[in-house]
């Protein structure tokens, strides 16, 4: 889902429900969506239809039942949420925002949007990506600042660090659901030429290998060692094991 792009609430179903029955709130365009493993926590951001006032929202009953939460970014001129995301255990939340004057912090809430606590300071900008592992620790951000790179942490925000650099650009990121994969699409600058890979780590992010495929992202973990990627061009990318060949 690009910013500024709506999606259509018959995608999102209750369970036992027929096609076509909404389950967003009502008067709410919704324009980005995170959902928990079991389904339980939905976590929207939108725009009411009334008067076009920006809300977040979250359900915690499989979309039940709605209650609207405060945005980090309320008290900011045309403060709005950029990226989000609902850890797989429900229990975390991640926002990225800008307004009218720049890019806003990242920001997490432990308690469903009760309160909310800075995770990472704003970078030039913010590229609405929100990449996290069931249990929140493994965070993953993409961003813009002189080119595109990839903020991580192991340690739900304590400590972070920057892929990507001179000469080097990293973006779309996955994170599997247990935080110990990291996938990163990537390209260099090698002697006026480009070098395409993908940048894969099995030890939660702290050491990389380049794999020659080009522009994976979207990776999507199975239990086990099978994966499904998409990849430039369009194409369905899939590995049995663990990443070494790929069809």
């Amino acid at each position: 889902q690009q910013a500024g792009q709506t999606i259509d609430a018959d995608l999102l179903l209750r369970p036992g429900r027929s096609l076509g029955q909404m389950i967003s709130p009502a008067d709410v365009q919704t324009y980005q969506v995170s959902m928990s493993r079991d389904g339980q926590v939905i976590f929207l951001a939108g725009n009411k239809s009334s008067d076009g006032s920006a809300v977040l929202m979250i359900s915690t009953d499989g979309a039940q039942t709605w209650r609207q939460i405060t945005s980090p970014y309320a008290s900011q001129a045309y403060g709005n949420v950029y990226g989000l995301k609902v850890s797989g255990n429900g229990q975390v939340l991640v926002v990225t925002g800008s307004s009218n004057s720049g890019y806003l912090d990242a920001m997490r809430s432990l308690d469903g949007g009760a309160t909310w606590q800075a995770l990472l300071a704003a970078p030039t900008q913010w590229n609405n990506e929100i990449e996290m592992s069931e249990d929140g620790a493994v965070i993953a951000l993409s961003f813009y600042s002189s080119g595109d790179k990839v903020a991580l942490t192991r340690d739900g925000g304590a400590t972070w660090q920057v892929l990507g650099g001179a000469q080097q650009v990293w973006q779309n990121p996955s994170v599997s659901p247990d935080g110990s994969r990291v996938v990163v699409s990537y390209y260099t600058f090698v002697a006026q030429a480009v070098l395409y890979g993908t940048q894969w780590s099995d030890d939660y992010g702290q050491t990389f290998r380049l794999l020659p495929q080009k522009g994976l992202r979207g990776v999507r973990f199975a239990p086990g060692t099978a994966y499904a990627a998409s990849m430039n061009g369009g194409q369905l990318a899939i590995t049995r094991d663990a990443g070494q060949t790929w069809t």
